[in-house]
């Protein structure tokens, strides 16, 4: 009798050994999800925040393509009557010098 009570103590030590491991092995699980999760909701937030970024900079280069396209308008308009004007003097060139003279004989 004595003899199976040791047994059975020795027993009860060895289960309560294995659930404490299998408690601390449970909590290392626990703690590695926790931290899988708090990782997970930084990159979350850090997603949020470039795809604000994101949104920030693609309505700044809208707005940049709009200027560019209006100082290309202005550049052809400019360009356009700069030919206009060179092609007047290279056609009329007396055209362009011709109020000259007249302003002289007035005077």
């Amino acid at each position: 009798s004595a003899e199976a009570a040791k047994k059975l103590l020795e027993e009860k030590r060895y289960l309560l050994s294995e659930l404490s491991l299998e408690k601390e092995t449970h909590q290392a699980t626990i703690d590695a999800l926790e931290a899988e999760r708090a990782r997970a909701t930084e990159l979350a937030d850090e997603l949020r925040d470039a795809r604000e970024q994101l949104q920030v900079t693609q309505v700044a280069v809208l707005s940049k393509n709009r200027e560019l396209s209006a100082l290309r308008k202005e550049l052809k308009v400019a360009q356009h009557e700069a030919a206009q004007a060179r092609h007047e003097l290279e056609m009329g060139g007396g055209k362009a010098k011709a109020p000259a003279p007249a302003a002289a004989a007035a005077a």
